[in-house]
């Protein structure tokens, strides 16, 4: 019976229990079937004899055979039976105790081989269940037979909701008919491992690596079988390698540095592209030792560095280096190489991994910042005409020549060596020939001799340099001229030894800003000098000060006047004489004071007001001192007119406080970009390149806005002493400088927009790029700061004919606030500004800055305006080229 299998392999008791229930039924059976058929007498028992051995085994099966004799005998055969147990009979017993024994034997030996295969099969299943890979047995129909539990794992489904659903339910819509073309191969032949994408039972995606194998028995294919396996660890880990080996490669190559690997046991070295960066040589190109490498360095700082063993520096973990290595075409470079050396557990070096950055800009930087900032201190701290000569030419000497020169003008243009200063390597090189000083102060230009250094649009080069350097035996020359207050009095001569390396476009520009610092030094000494020389001719003499002198007796009645007072109070100077100083005072009282203060002390000094011939009053400064005339005390006031500088201070506290609050909100987003990139680095936190980039350019954006109003303050200073604008001038294409800026000033605005308005021609003129990009920025930054409210901004630029020919036309205009009629003739003065836009931060300099760029460039600027309705400015600049230039017609003139 079926029900009995649950009994296999159960205690004896149960086993023997089984095996008299058997032969109870054998009975019974035996009983039913006996007036029917004699002969199946025998047959229930041998069934029962079956029974019980297939259940309990070889002792159950015996027992049930003895005890189906035993029933037979004394239950069976009765009244109504037909057989005994008499001697035919026995020959037939016996063979049924045969028969009995004979299938108990081989039921006891049928449950050993099931138990066998049992414990076989629990442990394949234990194997399978445990196994780090996901089982799928499926029919022909692709219907799921069996799932282990590391499939269900995979599929994020239970292991028995898996069985009876087809595979397809977990192949996305798209694969499918891919799927089903992989599955009908895999019923006939066996699938090499391939990745596959799955969907699992929340709908996402699971990467595997499948492989299939048929399953056949007599019938034929009746399935298949996979073996599963979750790669998209694997996966995730490779895109995670391949982003990371991007983002390092990415890094190196931002970084524009040399990244190498060194294994300290062999010496090799692998290169990153950052070699040729920074020495000329591709990766495939160099030896890959670091002895190729250490054969580069400067022989000097080899030496220094070899006095550190290698042992100590490898002990060190991590190093950090400034030398000099030589480039592929022979020039040094400065480079900083710092690294790491990785130990193994007993301490020694394997690896040591580095950098190498090309730092010869940062270190001529810091060179020519130090050589600027002590010839700034050292040139103009005194006063001496000779020492400050002796200083600008000492200064050169060393970081930019091995021999300098200063040659002065004589008075017939002749140029004579006031002062020379000769290096190390220098004292070889001869004067050079004066025509190469002439010609360089001529043309107000730098004036180069060299074969191998660059000449900038500002530099000229001599023709024959080669017959020059001949005569001077140097290997590189260059004049440059000494000028100041548009005046060029001299040259500045720098040469360089045949073995000394070329000087690049760096080293000129810097010698140029030395000279124009040397020219202001030499020039002011000059002046010292010449107004020591003046004092001594004119002393006692007032008669061209600027200030008001007044001489008056004891009755307070003037005596005498210089033409700068009669000029401050509007009188004629006879008319002034004889007048008493109570006619002009504005305030009697301070009078008092002061007379109290004369007659006690002899001085007083102090302000007050005085009254002009017109009725109005101007405050002054004065100085009032005692002084004995021949036997007749008089008094001299020395009035100073403070009515422009009172204005000035006005304006420079309203200036102040405007360039302290525009110059702090850079500094505050500097500041602030700088501690936020300082705090991620000090948590150890890798800073991604594009937030480096974002920090970056967040500093410089504030950085170039702080330059550009230092750069406005520096030529409104040149404009306050009465220095022109040192304008270079080179073909500028209007338009195209209209759109850049406004491209620039439109990302910085949403509520706004900005249209250029020009003809596809472009308008080109000789003008200063630099300055003409400041003067538009400045209008278009005013536009858009006074526009809080958004609105349209239109730069318009075309052509036009005045009366000294053709122009080129500027205009921007905005919907913002307005001037006032009241402010508009003044809007171009130095810190001045509209009365409607006091909660609008600014310093009243950038106007006045526009107005001095574009009368330099000979043109003219107008503003006009509504208040409320918006602004317009009109700058027209000539086309034609100038015949000369301001300051060149100046030097011509006084030439």
């Amino acid at each position: 019976l079926p029900w009995l299998a649950r009994f296999r392999g159960r205690t004896p008791l149960q086993r023997y229990t089984a095996a008299v229930i058997a032969v109870v039924f054998g009975a019974i059976a035996a009983a039913l079937l006996r007036p029917q058929f004699d002969f199946g007498l025998l047959l229930p028992f041998l069934a029962a004899v079956a029974v019980s051995a297939w259940f309990g085994g070889f002792g159950p099966g015996l027992l049930t055979g003895a005890l189906s004799i035993v029933t037979i005998d004394l239950v069976l055969i009765g009244p109504v039976g037909q057989i005994a147990l008499d001697g035919d009979e026995l020959p037939r017993f016996a063979t049924f105790l045969l028969t009995a024994a004979l299938i108990a034997a081989l039921s006891g030996s049928q449950q050993r081989v099931e138990a066998a295969l049992r414990a076989s099969e629990q442990r394949f299943r234990s194997m399978i269940e445990v196994a780090n890979e996901g089982v799928w047995l499926l029919d022909a129909a692709g219907a799921t037979v069996y799932a282990n539990r590391r499939l269900a794992t995979i599929l994020g489904a239970d292991g028995e909701a898996l069985t009876g659903r087809s595979i397809r339910d977990f192949v996305f819509p798209d694969d499918r008919a891919a799927w089903d073309a992989r599955f009908g191969r895999a019923m006939w032949e066996r699938l090499d491992s391939f990745e596959w994408r799955l969907r699992r039972a929340d709908g996402g995606p699971a990467h595997v690596l499948i492989a299939t194998s048929p399953v056949e028995d007599a019938s034929g294919m009746t399935g298949v079988v996979a073996l599963i396996s979750d790669i998209s660890e694997r996966q995730r880990a490779a895109r995670d390698l391949a982003r990371a080996n991007e983002r390092f490669g990415l890094a190196a190559e931002a970084v524009q540095a040399l990244i190498y690997d060194w294994e300290p046991g062999s010496d090799e070295v692998e290169w990153s592209p950052g070699l040729v960066d920074v020495v000329g040589w591709r990766p495939d190109e160099a030896p890959p030792s670091n002895a190729w490498w250490s054969a580069q360095i400067h022989p000097a700082d080899r030496a220094r560095l070899q006095q550190i063993s290698l042992a100590e520096r490898l002990a060190a973990g991590r190093f950090s280096n400034e030398y000099r290595v030589r480039h592929r075409d022979g020039h040094w470079v400065d480079v900083w190489d710092q690294g790491r050396v990785v130990h193994d557990a007993a301490g020694r070096p394997i690896r040591g991994v580095g950098s190498t950055i090309d730092i010869s800009a940062r270190k001529a930087a810091e060179e020519a910042l130090h050589l600027l900032a002590n010839a700034g201190q050292m040139l103009p701290s005194g006063l001496d005409f000779d020492k400050t000569l002796e200083r600008a030419a000492a200064f050169p000497v060393g970081p930019l020549a091995d021999w300098c020169a200063i040659d002065l003008l004589g008075p017939q243009g002749e140029p004579r060596q006031a002062a020379l200063a000769i290096g190390e390597q220098g004292g070889v090189i001869a004067a050079p020939e004066p025509d190469f000083v002439r010609e360089s102060v001529a043309a107000g230009t730098a004036l180069i001799a060299s074969e191998t250094s660059p000449a900038g649009a500002d530099v000229a080069r001599v023709a024959d340099a080669g017959r020059l350097l001949a005569a001077t035996n140097a290997s590189a020359m260059l004049a440059l001229p000494l000028a100041a207050r548009d005046v060029c009095f001299g040259a500045m001569i720098l040469a360089r030894s045949r073995d000394a390396d070329p000087w690049s476009e760096r080293d000129v520009a810097l010698a140029q800003e030395l000279a124009r610092r040397a020219a202001l030094a030499i020039d002011n000494a000059r002046l010292h000098r010449e107004a020591q020389e003046a004092e001594a001719r004119y002393f006692g003499l007032f008669a061209g000060t600027t200030d008001g002198i007044l001489m008056f007796d004891r009755a307070g009645r003037f005596v005498d006047a210089n033409p700068a007072a009669s000029r401050l109070l509007g009188y004629d100077h006879d008319r002034l004489l004889g007048a008493a100083i109570g006619d002009v005072l504005a305030d009697a009282d301070v009078w008092r004071e002061a007379s109290d203060e004369l007659r006690r002390s002899g001085a007083w000094r102090g302000e007050f007001e005085l009254r002009r011939k017109n009725g109005s009053a101007v405050p002054v400064e004065a100085w009032i001192d005692a002084v004995l005339l021949q036997s007749e005390v008089v008094y001299v006031a020395v009035a100073r007119d403070m009515t422009e500088r009172r204005a000035l201070e006005r304006g420079q506290e309203e200036f102040v406080a405007a360039a302290a609050h525009d110059l702090k909100n850079p500094l505050a987003a500097i500041r602030g970009q700088a501690q936020l990139l300082r705090r991620r680095l000090r948590k150890g936190e890798s800073l991604p390149p594009e937030r480096l980039e974002q920090g970056i350019d967040g500093i410089d954006a504030a950085a170039s806005r702080m330059t550009g109003l230092i750069d406005e303050l520096v030529d409104i200073t040149r404009v306050r002493v009465g220095a022109p604008l040192d304008l270079r001038r080179a073909p500028v294409d209007l338009v195209d400088l209209a759109r850049r800026s406004a491209e620039i000033y439109q990302r910085t605005s949403e509520r706004h927009e900005i249209v250029v308005a020009a003809g596809r021609e472009p308008v080109v003129g000789q003008w200063d790029s630099l300055r003409l990009e400041r003067v538009l920025g400045n209008l278009l930054g005013n536009a858009v700061k006074y526009s809080p409210d958004g609105g349209n901004i239109v730069v318009r630029v075309e052509r036009e004919t005045g009366a000294a020919g053709p122009l080129a036309a500027l205009g921007v205009t905005d919907e913002g606030v307005g001037i006032p009629a009241a402010d508009l003739p003044s809007i171009f003065e130095r810190f001045h500004r509209g009365g409607n836009v006091g909660a609008i931060a600014g310093t009243g300099i950038g106007l006045a800055a526009v107005r001095q760029i574009i009368e330099e460039h000979g043109g003219t600027i107008a503003a006009e305006s509504v208040e409320g309705c918006g602004s317009t400015f009109t700058i027209r600049l000539p086309l034609a080229q100038p015949a000369a230039a301001p300051a060149e017609s100046a030097r011509s003139e006084r030439a």
